[in-house]
C-alpha cells in the first residue's frame, strides 16, 4: 500500500472513532495523518473540529492550517467560525461564517452560524435576516448552537452552558448531542434527576449508541443505581466492544458491587 494509501486508511479509521465518540482515539490517528501527510487538509480540518471538542486551545490554528492547504474549503471556514465565535472573536468568526458562504451559497449551516454571529456581535438586524428561515434551516442553526455550547463549556459558567444546549434542543428536539452533553453537564451540576432525564431520552433517541448507553450508566451509578448501571455499561460494550470509557466505568461499577473479579476483567480490557 501506498503512504497515500495508508494516511486514507488511517483518516477512515480516525472518522470512525469521532462518529463514535472516541475523542482520545480519533485525535490521536487525525495527528498522525498530519505528521505522515502535512498537506492533507481534511485531516488537519478534522484534527482541529476534535480539538475544539477537547477544549484544546490549538483548535482554531489547525483548522486555519486547512484553510491555507485548501483556500475553497468551505466547510473547514465554517467551523473555524464556530471556534473562534466560542472564544469571543466574533469579528473573525464573522468573516469565516461569510467566506463560507460565498464559497457555498446554499451552505445552510453556515448562514444561520454568520446570522447568530452577527446576534453575538450585537447587530441583531442583520442577524433577524439571516436567521429569519422555516424548519430546514432552524435544524442547521441548532448546530450552531449547540456547538456554542461546547465551546462555553472551557470559558463559561455551567449555567450559560446549559443554556446553548437547551436551545439546540428547543430547536432541534431529536439532536442526539445536545441531550447527551446536557445530561453531562448536569450531573457535574449535581442536578441528578435532570441528568436522568435527559440522558434516557438519548438511548430513547438513538439505542444503538453506545455512548449514549454510557452517558445513562453514569447516571444511574450517580444516584446509587448500580445494577441498573451496569446494564447500560453491558449494552454499551455490546454496541462497542473496544470502548475504554464504557469497561472503565463498568468495572468501577462492578467494583461497588463487590464483584471484584469481574470489575478486573473489564479494567484489564480497557488496556488492550
Amino acid at each position: 500500500m501506498t503512504a497515500r494509501g495508508r494516511s486514507e486508511q488511517t483518516l477512515a479509521a480516525a472518522m470512525t472513532h469521532h462518529r463514535a465518540g472516541r475523542l482520545t482515539d480519533a485525535e490521536r490517528l487525525y495527528r498522525r495523518v498530519c505528521d505522515d501527510d502535512p498537506n492533507n487538509a481534511h485531516a488537519f480540518h478534522l484534527r482541529g473540529v476534535v480539538a475544539h471538542q477537547m477544549g484544546r486551545p490549538e483548535a482554531a490554528s489547525l483548522v486555519g492550517r486547512a484553510v491555507a492547504l485548501k483556500p475553497d474549503f468551505a466547510e473547514a471556514h465554517n467551523d473555524r467560525g464556530v471556534i473562534l465565535a466560542a472564544h469571543g472573536s466574533f469579528a473573525d468568526a464573522i468573516a469565516c461564517f461569510e467566506r463560507a458562504v460565498a464559497l457555498n451559497p446554499g451552505y445552510s449551516e453556515a448562514r444561520n452560524n454568520l446570522g447568530r454571529g452577527f446576534a453575538l456581535a450585537r447587530a441583531s438586524r442583520r442577524s433577524a435576516a439571516a436567521v429569519r428561515t422555516g424548519p430546514e434551516k432552524r435544524a442547521g442553526f441548532s448546530a450552531g448552537v449547540f456547538q456554542s455550547g461546547l465551546g462555553a463549556r472551557t470559558g463559561r459558567p455551567k449555567t450559560g452552558c446549559r443554556e446553548h444546549y437547551r436551545g439546540a434542543i428547543t430547536l432541534r428536539p431529536d439532536f442526539v448531542d445536545a441531550y447527551l452533553h446536557l445530561a453531562a453537564l448536569l450531573l457535574d451540576m449535581d442536578r441528578l434527576p435532570e441528568a436522568l432525564a435527559h440522558a434516557e431520552r438519548a438511548v430513547a433517541l438513538r439505542s444503538d449508541s453506545a455512548g449514549a448507553r454510557n452517558n445513562l450508566g453514569n447516571v444511574l451509578r450517580s444516584i446509587g443505581r448500580r445494577e441498573e448501571a451496569i446494564a447500560q455499561y453491558e449494552a454499551a460494550l455490546r454496541l462497542d466492544p473496544t470502548s475504554f470509557m464504557a469497561h472503565y466505568n463498568c468495572g468501577v461499577a462492578l467494583r461497588g458491587e463487590t464483584r471484584i473479579a469481574e470489575a478486573r476483567a473489564h479494567f484489564s480490557a480497557r488496556w488492550r
